[in-house]
């Protein structure tokens, strides 16, 4: 699932993500661009779930759905 957020993921927000994730999905990942606005989360996650994770960290998302891989906006990039 792709997000994108409001404003730039500092370090202290990306560390609580992975371990919010990871308390989810022990093998669940958290990948963040060069940028600090997009947000990757792949693991065994609903989307509800990924979007509990990131507000409980203070994070804003700009749209209310993720890009969810095999949906009708999926790129194919993350497979």
């Amino acid at each position: 699932m792709i997000f994108t957020t409001q404003e730039t993921i500092s370090p202290a927000q990306f560390a609580a993500l992975i371990g919010a994730i990871e308390s989810v999905d022990v093998f669940g990942q958290v990948y963040v661009d060069p940028t600090g606005h997009k947000l990757r989360i792949d693991g065994n996650i609903t989307t509800q779930q990924a979007a509990a994770v990131i507000a409980d960290a203070g994070l804003v998302t700009v749209t209310d759905t993720a890009h969810v891989s095999g949906g009708t906006t999926c790129c194919g990039g993350c497979s």
